[in-house]
């Protein structure tokens, strides 16, 4: 599922908020636009500074700024970065009722954000992350695919497409 990648971080910004925060991102370290998805790729420059950098992006989120922080991981298939979303997919291996809905999302810490409206066993979970820049998706997803009612369990990723 990949490893996070040490000191790069994705920034989603809010509509609007992309001119200034390019401008700010870009003292910190190389940043790298996606413009379709309204993110920043940053490279911070060294572990030093990546708490108070981290510290100053949780403020710009409370203040409405941006939207998220996510880590960015490593796809040892495609040899590209990944961005973890703090989502994952979850399919049942069979009906759910909304006691064991609930009783899952207790025991795993997430909520329940939507049911797939194809795949009635399926549902997208929301993780509950206070370090948005560490992958807990990947670990909880992990323990979840080791439940016994669970088909599968995967981490929802944002990838750049290249030509």
């Amino acid at each position: 599922m990949g490893t996070k990648i040490e000191n790069r971080l994705a920034v989603r910004y809010r509509k609007g908020a992309e001119g200034k925060l390019s401008l700010l991102l870009n003292r910190w370290g190389d940043v790298t636009e996606i413009k379709s998805r309204q993110l920043f790729i940053i490279d911070l420059p060294d572990s030093n500074s990546r708490k108070a950098i981290i510290e100053q992006l949780q403020q710009w989120k409370e203040e409405g700024l941006i939207e998220d922080i996510a880590p960015v991981v490593d796809d040892p298939t495609s040899k590209s970065p990944r961005i973890l979303t703090d989502e994952i997919t979850v399919r049942f291996k069979s009906e759910v009722s909304e006691q064991d809905l609930k009783d899952f999302s207790q025991k795993f810490g997430v909520s329940i954000i939507r049911q797939n409206e194809f795949i009635s066993r399926q549902f997208i979970v929301k993780v509950k992350n206070d370090d948005p820049t560490e992958p807990l998706a990947i670990e909880i997803a992990n323990r979840m695919a080791q439940s016994d009612n669970v088909e599968f369990a995967s981490p929802i990723y944002i990838s750049q497409y290249r030509r």
